[in-house]
């Protein structure tokens, strides 16, 4: 998207200039899961001067250019095929030769078959660390506000306190 905005902006053209800034203000919807898009609700939007929905928004960005529809469409399917958990169907797609994307996406490709066991695995197991990687960020953040303990034993008692782990004592 972002190459592809660079050749409008150099342009001279006067309805370049105006794709341009259509991208530009609407690079969140390219971001947003297709399933998500709305294709009923009719608003106006003050850049194409009437009444769009989101999923015609897409259409007229995708019709711009060739290589940003093909991109678009291998996001697409990389997104639905981890939210739903099909691990064949990514597997499939990352290993199947892709005409037509950007040196990036390629690269992003490249890296999903470099660890494709680990990301079949993600999507075969409900296993996560992601508990373990909240209370890491925690206790880094304790640490980065208390400007440092004066000993190990109040840090780490602050940690216990933090995460109900210890009871603390006040004078009754």
């Amino acid at each position: 998207r972002v190459s592809f905005m660079n050749t409008l902006k150099k342009s001279k053209d006067l309805k370049a200039n105006r794709d341009y800034r259509k991208l530009k203000k609407y690079w969140k919807l390219i971001l947003k899961k297709e399933e998500t898009l709305n294709s009923t609700e009719y608003r106006y939007h003050r850049l194409f001067k009437g009444l769009m929905t989101e999923r015609g928004i897409i259409d007229y960005l995708l019709s711009l250019d060739e290589g940003l529809r093909l991109n678009y469409n291998a996001y697409q399917t990389i997104i639905f095929t981890v939210n739903h958990r099909k691990p064949k169907l990514f597997s499939s797609f990352i290993h199947e030769k892709q005409q037509g994307l950007t040196v990036k996406m390629d690269r992003a490709l490249k890296t999903f078959r470099q660890s494709e066991k680990a990301i079949i695995n993600a999507l075969n197991y409900d296993y996560s660390n992601g508990l373990v990687e909240g209370i890491n960020n925690k206790i880094k953040v304790i640490k980065r506000t208390a400007y440092g303990y004066r000993n190990f034993s109040s840090f780490r008692n602050r940690i216990f306190i933090e995460y109900k782990l210890l009871e603390i004592k006040t004078a009754a």
